[in-house]
């Protein structure tokens, strides 16, 4: 009976053992980790896919292991698309994705050491980075569960980089829905939807040739729950952030030197050692143009865990509500905005200013830092405040 159950074993072994890939599988464990391994139970070959049943890839102690996976290749790019992926880390804790979609640019596989920082006194991107993400990346998946407790019904994110080598931009952006977290003390959080949108330079610092791009980025955070031991205690209703600037008008802010002095301090861990004019740096900062706004809207307080942990009574006791509105605008000339914070149980709260800025002449680089607020040339042009306690005032 020996023999035959050898025989068994040997042959469970050859159809377990590591993979005889086809050419996506052998892309794809290109991008993995040095000594990453990979093995599956079965595969075939259908409609131009390669499809593997059992496919398990190891790495550092993680495991992964998909029950399905179909893997496409492209000029530009390997894609992966796989059911049922169990996950565990090698320090303890995993989960499960039910599906999952990604596409890897295989251009990342040739970037060398040291890419991040290939350039002039290791600050700036090297433009092979920049070329190998011109290819976009999408990873998405759905119906994720974790170990610990929480799941995400979906996720996405989205990446490509456009533009110049020597300036060139990333477009991101992520999505997530039907998050919900919680941790072993009792606190919970649940999402229904959040988003990033950036359009942002990939190169640290600032670029220094003209683009004539608009960077942007926003966020969003809506239908957000904060839970203590079940209990919902907080509600948002949205929150949002936006923010968006005129490339080119850094242009002159870049070519003072202060943000390529910063970043090469930033990347050698030390506070800068040039002591650069400060009248440049005013002037660089006062040709900036962009604008930004805050939006919250539907923060309510539902429950009494926050006024028991804090002992504060009215603004956290529950129907408490705020809102909140935010807008500045910047321009060569100056600086606009505008505030207002209603809270039912706090105060009401309306500011709007105006500044005006003046451009700095050689005499604002003999100031000590601690006069250069004083001592710039900026200017009042308006002011408005409206206050109403609300309960502030009782606190």
């Amino acid at each position: 009976m020996k023999r035959p159950l050898l025989g068994t074993a040997a042959l469970i072994a050859l159809m377990t053992g590591p993979a005889c890939a086809g050419p996506a599988l052998d892309a794809l464990v290109d991008l993995m980790p040095e000594g990453a391994e990979v093995r599956h139970t079965a595969e075939r070959v259908e409609g131009g896919e390669e499809v593997y049943e059992g496919l398990e890839i190891s790495a550092g102690g993680d495991l992964i292991r998909l029950e399905g996976a179909r893997l496409t290749l492209t000029e530009g790019a390997v894609g992966l698309i796989g059911d049922r992926v169990r996950f565990t880390r090698a320090e303890g804790g995993g989960g499960e994705i039910g599906r999952i979609d990604l596409s890897v640019p295989l251009a990342i596989r040739e970037l060398p050491a040291g890419t991040l920082l290939a350039g002039e006194n290791g600050v700036r991107v090297s433009p092979e980075l920049c070329g190998a993400l011109r290819t976009p990346i999408r990873v998405a998946g759905s119906d994720v569960t974790f170990g610990s407790g929480g799941r995400i019904a979906s996720l996405r994110l989205d990446a490509v980089v456009s533009g110049p080598d020597e300036a060139c931009l990333l477009d991101l952006t992520q999505e997530l829905t039907g998050a919900e977290l919680t941790d072993p003390a009792g606190l919970g959080l649940r999402v229904a939807e959040q988003r990033v949108r950036l359009r942002t330079p990939v190169t640290p610092g600032l670029p220094e040739v003209a683009t004539g791009e608009t960077w942007s980025s926003t966020f969003s955070l809506s239908g957000a729950e904060l839970l203590m031991n079940g209990t919902v205690e907080l509600r948002l209703g949205r929150l949002e952030t936006g923010l968006r600037l005129d490339g080119d008008s850094l242009l002159p802010l870049a070519a003072t030197g202060h943000a390529r002095a910063l970043a090469k301090a930033i990347a050698a861990g030390r506070a800068p050692e040039e002591q650069l004019p400060w009248a440049d740096l005013w002037n660089g900062l006062r040709a900036a143009v962009g604008e930004g706004l805050v939006s919250l809207k539907g923060l309510e307080v539902t429950g009494t865990g926050l006024a028991a942990l804090t002992g504060v009574t009215g603004p956290l006791d529950p129907g408490a509500r705020v809102d909140l509105s935010g807008v500045a605008r910047k321009s060569e000339e100056g600086l606009t905005g505008s505030l207002t914070l209603d809270g039912t149980a706090t105060a009401l709260l309306a500011v709007e200013f105006g500044v005006a800025t003046g451009p700095a002449d050689p005499s604002f680089n003999t100031l000590p830092p601690g006069a250069l607020l004083t001592g710039a040339p900026i200017s009042l042009t308006g002011a408005s405040v409206r206050f109403s306690d609300r309960g502030v005032g009782a606190l």
